[in-house]
């Protein structure tokens, strides 16, 4: 009749609440390891938040941790971060950048949405925060869409010269057509 009493004593409840936090530890180191597996250099992050702690503590604003976390992987061309449970990938080398926003742009077709489409529409219409199909009929006509050679190159060249007010104007005219035909 033991198994059926419903009284537990303290010593129960704590190892109910040990189990407990054992498996939220689990969960929420449960990707850590990810950018090990791959030989990738990475910022030991803290479970569930990442290296968003401060951020959450209001300690550090958010610009500030990713200067850290950037600061902090110095040497390498690349690094990674959590933010939350989600892994990043944190370019460092310009060349490295060049690459990934002009010659291999096709393949980096899905970003995080920062804001919900239905929230902000003119963010979410953005060349960075498009996804998949969208993204692709802006691209269809590299001649003339925003993200053609010439006018990505401009914008590749940013460390070294900045565009002028008139090739940005006439680089977002371009988007915003682009834009206003498929919507």
């Amino acid at each position: 009749m033991a198994l059926l009493d419903c009284t537990w004593c303290c010593s129960d409840w704590a190892l109910l609440m040990l189990i407990a936090a054992v498996v939220l530890y689990f969960i929420g180191t449960s990707n850590h390891n990810h950018f090990s597996k791959q030989n990738v250099p990475f910022i030991k992050p803290v479970p569930f938040v990442g290296c968003l702690g401060p951020a959450l503590l209001r300690r550090q604003h958010f610009p500030h941790i990713i200067m850290d976390a950037y600061n902090k992987l110095e040497g390498h061309p690349y690094g990674g971060i959590f933010l939350f449970k989600q892994p990043f990938i944190m370019p460092r080398d310009p060349e490295l950048i060049k690459t990934i926003a002009v010659k291999d742009f096709e393949y980096f077709t899905d970003h995080r949405a920062v804001f919900p489409e239905d929230c902000e529409p003119v963010w979410s219409r953005g060349l960075f925060s498009l996804r998949g199909k969208d993204l692709c009929v802006v691209c269809t006509h590299p001649g003339d869409g925003p993200v053609a050679a010439s006018k990505m190159l401009v914008l590749a060249d940013y460390p070294t010269r900045p565009p002028s007010v008139s090739e940005s104007c006439h680089i977002c005219s371009i988007f915003s057509e682009k834009i206003k035909r498929n919507m």
